[in-house]
């Protein structure tokens, strides 16, 4: 599978900027009503008293680091509101304080907050972060390709992206560090040599689905970014990505040759699953300015993108 075309597809696809409503609407408690850690990093719910207009529900506009208390020390990277009726004066708030838009995470990977420096730094620690977990994810794959009797060439490019996965990972410390943010270390678990079924669907989410959709944005970043040191190094990381992504549908195309038609279908409903996970992830939006100095595309772009490439590849 060739993905580098991609890049004048989903580049194209264009979008207007967040709007962003810097109304603040009043929290009950600072104490989460729930937490956890969800697909993207730590989460927290919290309660506001507030209407649709003041808490920027109508327009979609959401000022996330303002309205989302800290958690952990960490600031909000993303954030959604929920209510039970138009009507109601009390709307319930998702925090995100993590991104979903790199790297290939390991089973049994922990993610935690960053904290420190600016709303940019505090991105780039998050996606530093990631691009650390994903060396381990990409030693495993190789690990697991070997026992299970892949071609050589296959644990071989695994390897590869490993080593590839180092250089990220210090690449975007620097840079998120440069913003004065302190980058996360990676917490996991041991892992196994697993079944092929239970391989096959890890790599369609987290390769054939997210390391496809954060190869398409590393290439916007390396276009748009306005911070220039962030335009270099994400050109050098969006061939690297570009690359460990057209593994992962090379490792998906062997591993159907070695699954049942049950193993099969089931691999697919969880891409399709991931698919749509990650298009609705696409309208949680950052501060604007963040946005631009990183060149993260604006959600509705975002969200042509993660369209194009469901159409063209995950559907």
């Amino acid at each position: 599978m060739q993905l580098a075309a991609m890049a004048s597809t989903v580049i194209a696809c264009g979008g207007a900027d967040p709007v962003i409503n810097t109304t603040p609407c009043h929290v009950q408690s600072s104490t989460p009503i729930s937490m956890g850690s969800g697909s993207c990093g730590p989460e927290a719910d919290f309660r506001f008293n507030g209407t649709q207009d003041q808490c920027g529900l109508a327009d979609g506009g959401l000022d996330c680091p303002t309205l989302c208390p800290t958690y952990s020390g960490a600031v909000a990277i993303d954030c959604s509101l929920s209510q039970e009726t138009p009507q109601d004066n009390v709307l319930d708030i998702a925090c995100y304080y993590g991104t979903c838009v790199t790297g290939r995470r390991p089973e049994g990977l922990g993610l935690s907050v960053a904290t420190g420096g600016t709303s940019s730094g505090r991105l780039l620690a998050v996606m530093a972060q990631l691009e650390a977990a994903s060396v381990s994810a990409f030693t495993h794959l190789a690990r697991e390709l070997r026992a299970h009797g892949a071609p050589g060439e296959l644990e071989a490019r695994a390897l590869d992206a490993s080593r590839d996965e180092v250089r990220h990972a210090r690449t975007v410390s620097r840079l998120a560090r440069r913003h004065g943010a302190r980058v996360p270390k990676v917490r996991g678990e041991r892992q196994r040599v697993r079944a092929l079924e239970d391989i096959a669907v890890e790599n369609a989410v987290e390769g054939c689905v997210r390391e496809t959709f954060g190869a398409a944005v590393a290439m916007v970043q390396a276009q748009t970014a306005r911070d220039a040191s962030v335009r270099e190094a994400f050109a050098r990381i969006a061939v690297d990505e570009t690359r460990h992504a057209e593994l992962a549908w090379a490792v998906a195309e062997w591993l159907d040759t070695r699954l049942s038609p049950e193993e099969r279908d089931r691999v697919r409903r969880a891409r399709a699953r991931a698919a749509a996970e990650l298009i609705e992830s696409t309208s949680r939006r950052s501060d604007a300015e963040t946005m631009k100095d990183l060149g993260l595309p604006a959600p509705a772009h975002a969200r042509a993108m993660a369209r194009e490439l469901h159409a063209s590849l995950w559907s």
